[in-house]
């Protein structure tokens, strides 16, 4: 049977190996807390748009856009590391366009897309987006077009497949081959 004494010591360094661990788990990369960004500009880049809060996200963060229409006319949004969910007011209320010029989305994580429009996107494949594992949640798609494949959408994750949920609508696109490639829509 243990003292008084050595019962207390024992508590304590229990103690103090519970509070180290914790705060390493708290320092370990990725194991902040998701954060809510808010898009306050409908500008293609800039302070306030979506291109700088995709750029200033950390993975798991959900970015949230105004009503209107965000036109990209410097390149697609392109970005890699980081799993991101981006939500609109709304199908009818916000959309992302390609301007018929690029791509809209593309990374090489995991994107969830949430009450929002994306259109006019023009790329070989995937000309709306281009994801590892992507997930639409009453997401529009309409006029994407490829020259490849993947008219809408192209995943490139080699195991899974896209996941279509909650009245998601694909509209108006076109590629050559009719998608056939795996993961393509």
């Amino acid at each position: 049977m243990l003292s008084s004494s050595a019962r207390t010591t024992l508590r304590s360094r229990r103690a103090l190996t519970t509070l180290g661990v914790t705060l390493f788990a708290a320092a370990l990369p990725g194991s902040a807390a998701a954060a809510d960004v808010s898009v306050t500009s409908l500008a293609d880049a800039g302070p306030g748009t979506l291109r700088a809060a995709i750029a200033g996200a950390g993975t798991g963060d959900t970015i949230h856009l105004p009503a209107g229409t965000i036109t990209l006319t410097s390149a697609e949004l392109n970005w890699a590391g980081k799993d991101l969910t981006i939500v609109g007011e709304g199908a009818r209320a916000t959309a992302v366009s390609g301007n018929h010029a690029s791509r809209v989305f593309d990374t090489n994580k995991a994107l969830t897309l949430r009450d929002l429009t994306v259109r006019d996107g023009e790329a070989s494949e995937g000309a709306a987006a281009v994801s590892k594992q992507l997930t639409l949640e009453r997401v529009t798609m309409t006029g994407n077009h490829s020259t490849s494949a993947g008219g809408a959408v192209r995943q490139i994750a080699r195991n899974g497949s896209p996941r279509w949920t909650s009245r998601s609508r694909f509209t108006t696109f076109w590629a050559p081959d009719g998608g056939s490639k795996p993961g393509s829509i």
